[in-house]
């Protein structure tokens, strides 16, 4: 439901925008700010979660290979972010999703290392 909702604002936004730039306006106020606000939103969700399920999947793998290719591979999550070029949000979810599959497990100084090490 929540997702359908971030759809029809993503659509009335971009109708909304493409009309008001036809006629030569521009747009502005509180509904534009919301709207803007459910565009954000809505993107980050899409990015996150639906855009390209299988580049989700390929980085889970890529980086579970390279913790196989090299046994005692230990890394914070500083370094994980460096290592794979990966935004903030993307290495803790990455990184909290192998763990979640007792791929990873955290050491007490919070760096990540294979759970079978």
């Amino acid at each position: 439901m929540r997702d359908a909702l971030r759809l029809s604002a993503f659509t009335e936004f971009v109708t909304f925008n493409r009309v008001t730039m036809e006629r030569g306006c521009l747009a502005s106020g509180p509904p534009l700010a919301f709207l803007q606000f459910m565009l954000t939103d809505a993107i980050e969700h899409v990015t996150a979660s639906s855009a390209a399920p299988g580049a989700s999947h390929a980085l889970l793998r890529r980086i579970q290979s390279e913790y196989v290719e090299m046994p005692g591979l230990i890394l914070t999550e500083a370094q994980a972010r460096r290592l794979w070029a990966l935004d903030d949000r993307t290495c803790r979810v990455v990184l909290a999703t192998l763990v979640e599959r007792s791929f990873l497990k955290r050491t007490t100084t919070g760096a990540y290392v294979r759970a079978s090490d």
